[in-house]
């Protein structure tokens, strides 16, 4: 028996860098932001079902929120997926803004 070994499985793949979403990169979300540094991760911490209903209820099924010092955006549901541009990759959702929709490739 014969074994065939590929040379690029010998090297090790370094993952896509994710980029960094910014509070302004995300402005045109409806949202909050929450305290500096900490954003909203202490309540959501505290009763987590508790803190998406209300983000929910407050902002729709698409909202930016800031936990654990990152800046991202919720998205609730299978129809929500379908405010993202499909033509946009998700390196370039960092460098989104919005237009038509709350994301569009610039």
């Amino acid at each position: 028996m014969t074994s065939l070994t590929l040379g690029a499985a010998d090297r090790p793949v370094a993952a896509a860098p994710i980029p960094q979403l910014t509070k302004r990169d995300l402005a045109h979300v409806p949202g909050e932001t929450g305290w500096p540094i900490i954003g909203n991760t202490l309540r959501a911490l505290r009763d987590p079902v508790a803190h998406v209903n209300g983000m929910h209820a407050k902002y729709g099924k698409v909202y930016r929120n800031h936990l654990l010092g990152f800046h991202g955006v919720t998205l609730l549901g299978t129809n929500s997926s379908s405010s993202i541009n499909s033509d946009c990759s998700p390196h370039q959702w960092a460098g989104a803004r919005s237009s038509s929709g709350f994301f569009r490739a610039d």
